[in-house]
């Protein structure tokens, strides 16, 4: 019984580690990295600096949505055959699987999307703009919300699968 608790934390572990290395590495380049290479100082190579941490980024995600599927198939193979879920459980159950399945949608379409071009190098006309509906699109803030309400979800489903354990 021991060692399947310990395979159970080992597989929460993994699986927090790869939603915290995706999702906080999401947020890490859109408030710090973005911003950085998309100044109007670093103009001339940014295209190139911007394509090495997104190359390399992707690779990282690559790996986490692996270690997800995999330590979520098992861990939801786990929790459906211990506990008897209610409804809500299920419900936020699909609906979570639903959003990371989108964020994996997402994810595969970021290399395919042209990257922005730096603030120097937009024209006038487009500097004047607010941009913010632009930045609100795009894929990598897309991922960062539907990457935070899965992480809520997260919460709920531990939540719920409590309570159905204290009501047995």
């Amino acid at each position: 019984m021991i060692t399947l608790d310990i395979l159970r934390v080992a597989l929460r572990w993994v699986h927090l580690g790869a939603a915290v290395v995706w999702i906080g590495g999401t947020f890490f380049y859109l408030l710090a990295v973005r911003p950085a290479i998309l100044s109007p100082e670093a103009a001339a190579g940014w295209r190139k600096l911007r394509d090495g941490v997104e190359r390399q980024f992707h690779e990282i995600v690559r790996l986490c949505v692996w270690t997800f599927f995999i330590s979520g198939a098992i861990l939801t193979y786990d929790r459906l055959t211990s506990v008897n879920p209610s409804l809500d459980y299920i419900v936020v159950l699909v609906i979570k699987v639903i959003l990371v399945g989108w964020m994996v949608f997402i994810a595969g379409g970021l290399r395919r999307s042209a990257p922005p071009a730096p603030a120097a190098a937009r024209p006038k006309s487009d500097r004047g703009r607010p941009g913010l509906l632009r930045r609100w699109s795009s894929p990598a803030v897309r991922i960062a919300i539907v990457g935070s309400i899965v992480l809520l979800l997260a919460g709920i489903l531990n939540v719920v699968a409590e309570n159905a354990i204290r009501t047995q």
